[in-house]
């Protein structure tokens, strides 16, 4: 079974930072999955802006290429395996997390709403930096 979400280095760059914004292209195709049709449509109802449309868009194709399966088909560990991932083994930066958690928590709270003990909690504590 293939990713629901496509996913391509402007995509992948999108979501560590890395590229600018007028570069980020997400490609959009015929094929595209029920799932992702229902997430944009919930996005646009919702009233976010198209850059962070594509930003969710991407954090989500890369939640599916990490588990090479459809959002749709994780558990709630599976997902919180995979943030848990982000932050001790890749050990992304603060920004990049927490995006990646909005995108995952709006797709599991509107697009496919799963009553899990992981979107109730207000925040994750990141330690912070020693620097004042």
């Amino acid at each position: 079974m293939g990713a629901a979400y496509p996913v391509d280095d402007g995509c992948a760059a999108i979501i560590i930072g890395i590229v600018a914004r007028d570069r980020v292209a997400l490609q959009e195709s015929a094929d595209m999955t029920p799932l992702r049709c229902k997430m944009i449509e919930d996005m646009r109802l919702a009233g976010l802006c198209e850059g962070t449309q594509r930003t969710y868009q991407c954090a989500i194709a890369l939640l599916a290429k990490f588990y090479k399966r459809s959002p749709e088909l994780l558990t709630e560990e599976q997902v919180t395996a995979y943030l848990r991932d982000m932050l001790e083994r890749r050990k992304v930066a603060r920004g990049t997390f927490q995006t990646a958690r909005f995108a995952i928590q709006f797709l599991y709270q509107n697009t496919l709403p799963r009553d899990w003990a992981l979107l109730k909690k207000r925040s994750v504590c990141l330690p912070r930096s020693a620097c004042p």
